[in-house]
């Protein structure tokens, strides 16, 4: 057949996600002639991925959304060509598949009854218009539309394209363009119809379903699934498991596009990034790779107390780069050394001020490791300002995540080289405390420290109620994930002398920031959780995931209340998505 793709894309970081090349990959062959047009830069490297799969690719400024991409290329294709094709097909990267062959859905909507179609089908609402609230027409959704030659070649179609803006506002855009198109065409006496809703005439089901639910979608046989629809589906990992049970479609491309592309309070409840290995499983595994540890003492009795920890539960070589701010506690530390035998695995033992708590410690001595495959950031702990058994048991819960399973740890470096940082869940004395605004004090600082590295990503700290973080700030790491902390250079006047507040200091900040600078790298991470109490932390903020980038709610009075919630019915999920989901893309 004689078709033709216009495939609009726009990913915020300027990549080029592995499911877009998949998909255009899996749609080739259908199309004659696939123009690819682009609102985001492309690097020769993209366009060289794209080549196999694209007559020609079209690049422009972010503006307009898709409506003026799909514009351009026409304007730039011309009417004269764009008539001699059978059908345009219009698509954007809103959506993951196709998760199975499309000739057979070409060949069953591809009829002389059918003058356009798409996929899916948004019914008439009296009111949930985007950005005023008021009703809705029905009409085929713009992420996935054909036309036939028939209403190419009209005025109508034309003319809707020639009058076609680029709108600052999406919500101007689904006003305006997406909500009116499938009407406009229909005045003009052209028919159209929707896949999912041609195979279901004979079945009662709720059309609202249809368009909000992905299970449903599934279930009858849609090639596409939305995006949007893992922030808002109930348990997203079920919604992965549904789609490996109707398809061959390769789910690490879903779990790679939210890995690179959501920060990772989004991304940890989609893809899976906690590690549990019970003791009993635990093997001594050699990792090839050359591995340092900064230790910062202040407390020496919790340095005994843990040091031959490392020592006992590994294999691998580890040198040691040890922190203290007296020559007292240096030579109780090389008389501990002397003692267990391990004087030969330290490397340097430096004297620091007692400033910066243990973050200006380890940023004066990265520099040394910054060869090592990987390293490892710990120090003494002691919670002073809760009960002494709280500090204890906090200090004894990382050695046993991050210390006890050392050669396992490594051999997560070693096997998955995405993964830039390894960190242990939240302690238990704080998972009953996730609902309160656990850096509130420190925003400012870490959004000021952000904006200083200049990194490749944003993140907007305000749409985020507590940070993934090693609390307690101890954790392994690549060097180079981490990076952009290290060529900040800050020194000891850039943090306050002590006694610190509890809050809110340059060392707090810094606390929050290593999982999200390894994600601004293109890094990866993990948390390993406490074999004795095995649930996460970090999948408990059940809101932040499904609204993080929603700002009108998050700023709302009901959402503040809600947000201290750790389960959601689904029907108020629905409800939230009924609210808040846009109807474009």
């Amino acid at each position: 057949m004689n078709r033709l793709l216009i495939y609009h894309h726009f990913n915020r970081h300027h990549g080029l996600s592995s499911y877009v090349i998949d998909a255009l990959a899996r749609l080739s062959p259908v199309f004659r002639e696939v123009i690819f047009v682009s609102n985001s830069h492309l690097s020769e490297e993209m366009t060289g991925q794209l080549s196999p799969y694209c007559q020609r690719i079209l690049q422009r400024e972010n503006k307009g959304f898709d409506f003026g991409g799909w514009r351009d290329a026409m304007k730039a294709t011309g009417w004269d060509v764009l008539q001699k094709f059978e059908s345009i097909t219009l698509m954007n990267d809103s959506c993951f598949g196709p998760l199975f062959e499309m000739d057979e859905i070409f060949d069953q909507m591809e009829r002389p009854e059918i003058d356009f179609w798409g996929v899916s089908f948004h019914p008439e609402r009296k009111r949930g218009m985007p950005g005023t609230g008021g009703s809705v027409s029905a009409h085929i959704q713009s992420y996935f539309i054909s036309f036939s030659n028939k209403v190419i070649a009209s005025k109508a179609f034309q003319q809707f394209w020639q009058d076609v803006e680029d709108y600052p506002d999406v919500n101007l855009v689904i006003q305006k363009y997406e909500t009116k198109l499938t009407s406009l065409l229909a005045k003009a006496g052209f028919s159209y119809e929707a896949y999912i809703n041609f195979r279901l005439k004979d079945e009662d089901i709720n059309e609202r379903a249809i368009f909000t639910d992905p299970d449903v979608m599934l279930q009858f046989g849609s090639p596409l699934i939305k995006i949007k629809a893992f922030l808002y589906f109930e348990t997203p990992p079920c919604l992965l498991k549904m789609i490996s049970m109707h398809s061959s479609y390769d789910i690490s491309l879903i779990e790679a596009y939210f890995t690179n592309v959501y920060n990772p309070n989004v991304s940890i409840n989609i893809v899976n990034k906690n590690v549990f290995l019970p003791k009993s499983e635990r093997k001594k595994v050699r990792a090839n790779m050359t591995v340092a540890l900064h230790f910062h003492v202040f407390y020496v009795d919790v340095f005994e107390k843990h040091i031959m920890q490392l020592f006992n539960n590994t294999i691998t070589p580890v040198h040691l780069f040890i922190t203290t701010d007296s020559n007292e506690k240096k030579l109780q530390i090389l008389a501990f050394a002397t003692k267990y035998g391990i004087e030969d695995h330290i490397k340097e033992i430096i004297l620091v001020e007692n400033r910066g708590r243990d973050v200006l410690p380890w940023l004066s001595v990265a520099p040394m490791m910054k060869n090592y495959d990987v390293a490892g950031h710990f120090h003494t702990k002691k919670s002073l300002i809760n009960k002494e058994w709280v500090g204890d048991t906090w200090m004894t819960e990382i050695i046993n995540v991050l210390i006890h399973p050392l050669d396992e740890v490594l051999s997560l470096f070693s096997d998955h080289h995405d993964v830039g940082i390894v960190i242990p869940d939240i302690p238990v004395f704080y998972k009953n405390m996730l609902g309160i605004d656990l850096w509130d004090k420190s925003r400012a600082t870490f959004v000021r420290l952000w904006d200083k590295m200049n990194l490749k990503k944003h993140i907007d700290p305000m749409q985020i109620l507590s940070p993934i973080m090693p609390y307690g700030n101890m954790f392994w790491y690549r060097p180079e994930a981490l990076k952009p902390l290290f060529d900040l250079k800050l020194t000891a006047d850039d943090f306050p002398p002590e006694p610190l507040p509890n809050d809110g200091t340059i060392a707090h900040a810094f606390e929050s920031l290593p999982v999200y600078v390894a994600w601004a790298q293109g890094y990866d991470f993990r948390v390993l959780l406490n074999p004795e109490f095995p649930h996460s932390g970090f999948n408990n903020k059940v809101l932040i995931r499904r609204i993080e980038e929603n700002k009108q709610l998050l700023a709302s009075p009901s959402w503040r209340v809600g947000r201290i919630v750790s389960y959601i019915p689904g029907k108020i999920f629905r409800f939230v998505q009924s609210v808040t989901s846009r109807l474009s893309e």
